[in-house]
């Protein structure tokens, strides 16, 4: 779809594969047929991606000094922020956010569980989602907020959610699956 730019890195020990495009013409091609036209939605992402599109289209090679780099970090402000701005595949967004942030712990609950330092992407997504769980935020090195679910409502929120779109990959689609399955014998009463 993006006309053969970019390179698949296979990791079979891994059971992964990552795509990653390096090179300024390439990256140019990539801002113009996607990240020009769809919101990058957590802050950290949208900033870094504000930066990159200015060293190249300043084309910028390098930085002599620890305070050009700061200043011009500084200078590079996103007009928009993510979320305000407006927001397409909003529903596979969230479902590749939790194959890489999610969490599902069997503990005889059933808990869902996403952590992250942007709390307005969590609040989309509970929003997005209809959960009524609140979000709670954890200081350790830094601060991050936290959305758990575990009420029977939200749980089958989400696993209506995510039984109806685009699925889980890899590793995370096992948890999930057997996660699932522990969620439904607890559902139906039959979970020991």
């Amino acid at each position: 779809m993006l006309g053969g730019i970019g390179k698949i890195y296979l990791y079979p020990d891994k059971n992964e594969a990552h795509y990653a495009i390096t090179d300024k013409e390439s990256l140019r091609i990539l801002i113009n047929l996607v990240l020009s036209q769809y919101s990058l939605l957590t802050d950290h992402q949208y900033q870094r991606f504000t930066r990159l599109h200015k060293v190249l289209l300043d084309n910028i090679v390098r930085f002599d000094t620890l305070k050009e780099f700061n200043l011009f970090r500084a200078s590079v402000v996103p007009v928009v922020t993510p979320i305000a701005s407006m927001i397409y595949y909003v529903s596979n967004w969230i479902v590749g956010f939790i194959n890489g942030e999610g969490s599902f712990p069997i503990d005889g609950v059933c808990s869902f569980t996403l952590e992250h330092t942007d709390q307005s992407v969590l609040v989309m997504m509970r929003e997005h989602l209809g959960f009524e769980a609140k979000l709670y935020d954890r200081t350790t090195r830094k601060t991050t907020y936290m959305l758990q679910i575990s009420s029977r409502a939200d749980t089958t929120k989400l696993v209506n959610f995510l039984d109806a779109n685009i699925a889980l990959k890899g590793n995370k689609l096992l948890q999930y699956n057997v996660w699932r399955e522990a969620w439904s014998k607890k559902d139906e009463g039959t979970l020991e």
